[in-house]
């Protein structure tokens, strides 16, 4: 009824309905600000809660105007019986805004895990336990809202205090002494192949779950959203009648998308004729025809425009020889490429058989991104040690626990002296083997080969009885623990 009432109209287009979102109990109207409108759209609100027996509470409703006349804004508030509101709104747990939003929108969302630390106590957990918090809980509160907005700077560093206070001392209020934090928050979120503890970095996963949309904006067949985006902008560029903050975050991130995704032509419409690849080459033209590229007047033209219009036509006049040389050779490559009436089809190894951007599997390759397997992380993690000794062991060969040199280092105390025997300073490897117990330890093991063993290099260590082969790992893990 709504939707056919000729008087509530689109805010924007006059020749089409207002715009009806609805989800379980929340429903949204976008509609034109005249109060014809808002008189019409009570009258059928009023009919139908006297139709089904639905009555609408609308004094918890609200009306948000958009560069709407302030009397003519009062005049529907009246007609419709609710309260005037203003951006940011809450709409399904996300905030909606005409403008870009305040850092102190995201505030809320921060604070929900007060709700959690307040409830947890912290100071009966290790710090293994308060890391499964951490991975399991914390690293999925902002989830939701990462899907659809990219956090600011300050609120994700804000969310990072309150887990790097939490891991390291149990904290609930966010702060952490220096002395706590054991090792640089850069390691912490590393990957535990690559020699770091496995947090997830909130920067780097809210780019990684944003290029989901990016990916269905690729595929239109399965969102509304995205044949709505497509009508109104080109999907290659994202240019066309889409303003605002969030668009320009989505616009930022396309290279990173071109640069996972190759192309399977179809129209050539959602197609960047330079920068994607989509030739036989596994490389864009743009990385192949840089001569050609610095003489090209419209570098963010479509397959299908260039080879509707002619490659002349997104160049300047004159072309240095290097250019026109380059320039014959894409020539090549246009007029042996076909052009069909099915959309253009994204391959990657990221994308799922269901056409889902594998946004967990992106996260991976990229925190790996020019770093190796590190050779620790198969002996501190795949060991059958407890948890709690597997931590201890990260932390040992990052020669980082809580020793004297280490306290030193930081200010804590004025000598890093070992307090039980006086010979050294306290070093990771003083405590494990370097110390009369912890050397006294060893002998009786007949592993004296270990005193020479840098903590960093622990996980080569070879000098092992045979019956202890496979199960060197994790006895190491004991015996240090112990120590």
């Amino acid at each position: 009824m709504i939707t056919k009432a000729d008087e509530i109209r689109h805010p924007t287009e006059g020749n089409l309905p207002c715009a009806v979102l609805q989800y379980a109990d929340d429903t949204l109207f976008v509609f034109r600000a005249e109060t014809s409108a808002a008189i019409k759209l009570k009258e059928i609100l009023d009919q139908f809660a006297a139709a089904s027996g639905l009555h609408i509470n609308f004094s918890k409703s609200t009306l948000v105007p958009i560069h709407a006349d302030a009397r003519l804004v009062q005049q529907c508030v009246q007609v419709l019986g609710c309260s005037e509101g203003s951006f940011p709104q809450q709409y399904l747990g996300l905030p909606l805004s005409a403008n870009k939003l305040p850092v102190s929108t995201f505030n809320i969302y921060i604070h929900k895990t007060d709700k959690f630390l307040a409830s947890w106590q912290a100071d009966l957990l290790n710090p293994m336990g308060r890391l499964v918090l951490v991975n399991s809980v914390l690293d999925s509160i902002l989830v939701y809202l990462m899907s659809s907005l990219q956090l600011p700077a300050t609120a994700v560093h804000s969310m990072d205090k309150k887990r790097r206070a939490f891991l390291w001392s149990g904290d609930k209020a966010g702060i952490a002494s220096p002395a706590n934090c054991l090792v640089a928050w850069t390691s912490v979120c590393s990957p535990r192949e690559c020699g770091g503890l496995g947090v997830r970095d909130s920067g780097v996963q809210n780019i990684c779950l944003l290029l989901k949309l990016l990916h269905r904006l690729h595929c239109p067949q399965s969102s509304a959203w995205a044949e709505w985006v497509q009508r109104r902008a080109s999907i290659s560029t994202l240019t066309g009648e889409l303003h605002g903050d969030h668009w320009q975050t989505l616009r930022s991130i396309i290279p990173l998308y071109q640069a996972i995704t190759t192309v399977q032509v179809g129209d050539g419409k959602c197609t960047s004729f330079w920068y994607d690849v989509w030739n036989d080459s596994d490389e864009a033209l743009a990385d192949r025809f840089l001569a050609l590229l610095s003489h090209c007047s419209s570098k963010h033209a479509t397959l299908w425009e260039i080879k509707s219009s002619g490659l002349q036509s997104a160049l300047v006049p004159r072309l240095s020889t290097a250019a026109e040389i380059e320039r014959q050779l894409v020539l090549q490559v246009i007029e042996e490429t076909g052009l069909s009436e099915t959309h253009d089809k994204r391959i990657s190894p990221f994308i799922r058989p269901d056409n889902s951007l594998d946004s967990g599997a992106l996260y991976k390759m990229i925190k790996a991104r020019g770093q190796g397997d590190s050779p620790r992380a198969t002996f501190v993690w795949q060991n059958p040690a407890p948890p709690r000794v597997q931590l201890f062991l990260w932390l040992l060969t990052q020669r980082r626990i809580q020793c004297r040199s280490v306290l030193r280092k930081k200010g804590i105390v004025d000598s890093a002296s070992c307090e039980v025997c006086s010979a050294a300073d306290e070093t990771p490897e003083h405590i494990i083997h370097g110390c009369a117990l912890g050397r006294d330890v060893w002998a009786s093991l007949n592993l004296q080969s270990i005193v020479s063993v840098d903590m960093g290099e622990l996980h080569s260590f070879q000098g092992h009885p045979s019956n202890l082969i496979s199960e060197l790992p994790s006895f190491l893990a004991l015996v240090c623990w112990n120590i």
